[in-house]
């Protein structure tokens, strides 16, 4: 992997499965299993090995960014609440 002057990751167009264990600092047993789980649906395999694609890698990425950011204290899902007509929100509040 090279690193570009403004210290962005450049991945190459494919890359196996030792490079994205070394990207995520996983086991490389862990990114088989993501390969059988679909987690990079484009992988392919040559021979006896995987080579994953960008995209899937980035999209991998993205999905892992939203996921952490929903996990986050403080941050949660609101469901507006209509009252019913007439009534405030707490019942014998005025």
């Amino acid at each position: 992997m090279t690193i570009d002057p403004g210290g962005l990751i450049l991945l190459p167009k494919q890359l196996t499965v030792a490079q994205v264990a070394e990207y995520f600092q996983r086991d490389e047993k862990t990114i088989r299993r993501w390969i059988t789980e679909g987690k990079f649906p484009h992988a392919y395999k040559v021979s006896d090995g995987w080579f994953i694609p960008e995209g899937d890698i980035k999209r991998l990425i993205k999905k892992m960014h939203q996921e952490s950011i929903a996990e986050m204290p403080g941050i949660r899902k609101v469901n507006p609440v209509k009252p019913a007509a007439g009534k405030g929100f707490v019942s014998g509040w005025k």
